[in-house]
């Protein structure tokens, strides 16, 4: 707390991985530890942007359900471990995350230093694609209510070809694996697209009206994956459901650097209708997610940061806030590297900190 308050830093995310910590047994809680975090924090004049926490899911939950896994096209079990690895249409899994958003918002929803709520995080990431049973029943549902006859389906996906005509919503198929030179049916490909996006905005607001029905009076986000090669979602129809935008840029490396950048920034502008949005995410140098990181220049954090802003940002957030010391990120940037705070790094991120308080000042 003390070097956030050196860095400028007014305002942090908090408990997106935690549901484990959260509820460490299906029938045991401790909200202790967040508790102590969120008073520090608020006492030192830093809000709280509190997640839902369902992003990850405990292991127990995946030991007593495996069946909220979501499955690959070839009807592989995307297993635990990483995040996102469950079924957005499972109602085993939805039932778990919201009783966790329930109990968060029961807790927090009065806390005067929780400012937002922060839902999920980058969804899709990892459960874009689910060709499980659930989200074959709920594909099937969906086509339903968007052609309302099966002879409309059949029309517009041209099922005649290839004998592919089905006498009514129960024949509707996903598009799983058909062989290795298989050609799947465009029509039913692109609804299945617009599907992915659906049931995890169906998945959002779910989670997102259950803390509202408890706490109405505090804006709800989820981060967005905004930039040339990551927009996964239909951002533009996601951005009617949030309170305000928030989004997820990881420059390009190379020559494209700066031109992406502002080419993103400038579209998630657009997708926020010109409101003032979030960067929620960006690195201040390597990620460990690239085979090849350049260096980053001197200028270049405070650069980057600072043409974000130009571009309708009205916060400048990094992950994260420490370099983690083991664990799938470990080598993921961070404001406070594993050098510690006396390194080039945290300085720049002090020197972005000055700049973005004398702007402020400014009334700009």
């Amino acid at each position: 707390v003390r070097l956030m308050k050196q860095a400028g830093v007014n305002t942090v995310a908090v408990a997106i991985f935690s549901w484990d910590r959260i509820q460490p047994e299906e029938n045991r809680w401790d909200f202790g530890w967040l508790d102590r975090i969120i008073d520090k924090l608020g006492k030192a004049g830093i809000a709280v942007d509190l997640a839902s926490a369902t992003a990850t899911a405990p292991l127990w939950l995946y030991e007593k359900h495996p069946e909220v896994l979501p499955q690959d096209k070839f009807g592989h079990p995307v297993n635990a471990g990483s995040r996102q690895s469950w079924s957005p249409t499972s109602p085993v899994f939805k039932e778990y995350a919201l009783t966790l958003c329930r109990k968060l918002a029961e807790r927090y929803g009065t806390n005067p230093y929780v400012t937002a709520w922060h839902m999920g995080n980058e969804y899709g990431w990892n459960n874009r694609y689910d060709y499980s049973d659930n989200a074959l029943n709920a594909f099937r549902l969906w086509c339903e209510r968007k052609y309302g006859t099966i002879e409309n389906l059949n029309k517009a996906w041209g099922t005649t070809f290839w004998g592919q005509e089905m006498n009514g919503f129960h024949e509707v198929l996903i598009p799983r694996f058909m062989g290795a030179d298989s050609m799947v049916n465009p029509g039913q490909k692109l609804d299945f697209e617009r599907f992915g996006n659906d049931m995890l905005l169906d998945f959002y607001k779910a989670e997102r009206d259950a803390i509202a029905e408890i706490c109405p009076d505090k804006p709800f986000t989820t981060n967005f994956m905004v930039s040339t090669d990551q927009c996964v979602m239909n951002y533009a129809k996601w951005a009617d459901e949030v309170d305000f935008v928030s989004n997820d840029h990881y420059f390009t490396p190379g020559e494209a650097h700066f031109d992406e950048l502002a080419y993103s920034a400038s579209l998630c502008d657009g997708i926020a209708r010109k409101n003032p949005w979030f960067l929620m995410e960006h690195s201040s140098s390597a990620v460990n997610w690239r085979p090849i990181n350049y260096r980053v220049e001197p200028g270049e954090l405070v650069r980057d940061s600072l043409a974000h802003l130009a571009m309708g940002s009205d916060a400048i957030c990094y992950f994260q806030w420490r370099q983690s010391k083991a664990g799938a990120e470990k080598w993921h940037s961070s404001m406070v590297p594993h050098a510690g705070p006396d390194s080039q790094i945290f300085r720049d991120v002090c020197e972005l900190g000055a700049d973005l308080n004398k702007l402020a000042d400014e009334g700009l």
